[in-house]
């Protein structure tokens, strides 16, 4: 599983703008490599792009971290000036009363729904039972969901979604497969636990960072949506 960092050359190509701080609302999850808390601070490759981003530009971040579910409520409450990761396709619902402005992709992955080996290939007719992380959108099967012929489970943690699978309460999981896959390498689990079933419906997302409050500060990255 390849991740698709877009590690986009605009950050070095825009106009500068004069330094500032910013404040920016983070997951707190562990989903390394892309992004994890440790002992307190902000991590991963998401915090590297960032970082690289303030330090072009003059900038100096600060990351408050919220649980996935609370995070869009703080964003949208002014709480933070920034959030990241964000989608345009993401809670649309929520963001009609803001004009959300959004960086390019800082980076593109597969999510999808992971199976045990044996289990690949019997269809989403077989998927009764859906493990995804609380807070996360699930595009590929929210119809599905809606009409009731998946059940989600939701847990806060991709080692709790594993607790799922091996107990079988989940017929699989939906999540980043590249993030899923670097978990099981380094767990007790192993990396063929589970696999991803390219059978099922999956998605390219892209992760980007979204300002209603500073979007100036987005020119340099911009992606018109």
């Amino acid at each position: 599983m390849r991740l698709f960092p877009v590690l986009f050359l605009s950050l070095m190509l825009g106009f500068p703008l004069a330094g500032k701080e910013l404040l920016i609302g983070v997951e707190n999850i562990n989903y390394y490599p892309i992004s994890a808390m440790r002992h307190g601070q902000y991590a991963g490759f998401s915090r590297d792009v960032l970082d690289a981003f303030a330090e072009r530009y003059g900038h100096n971040i600060i990351y408050k971290a919220y649980p996935v579910k609370s995070l869009f409520g703080a964003y949208l409450a002014g709480q933070v000036d920034f959030k990241f990761p964000d989608n345009s396709g993401w809670a649309q619902e929520s963001k009609h009363k803001r004009i959300i402005t959004y960086s390019q992709a800082v980076l593109e992955s597969i999510d999808g729904v992971m199976v045990y080996p044996h289990a690949q290939g019997r269809g989403l007719g077989a998927l009764k039972r859906l493990g995804t992380i609380v807070g996360f959108t699930r595009f590929a099967y929210l119809d599905a969901i809606a009409a009731g012929k998946v059940k989600r489970h939701e847990h806060e943690s991709l080692d709790g979604l594993m607790k799922l699978v091996k107990s079988n309460y989940v017929d699989g999981v939906y999540s980043n497969i590249f993030v899923t896959r670097y978990f099981l390498k380094n767990s007790s689990y192993g990396s063929q636990y589970i696999v991803f079933d390219k059978t099922l419906p999956y998605e390219m997302t892209g992760y980007a960072l979204s300002s209603f409050k500073s979007p100036e500060r987005l020119k340099p990255i911009l992606l018109n949506i």
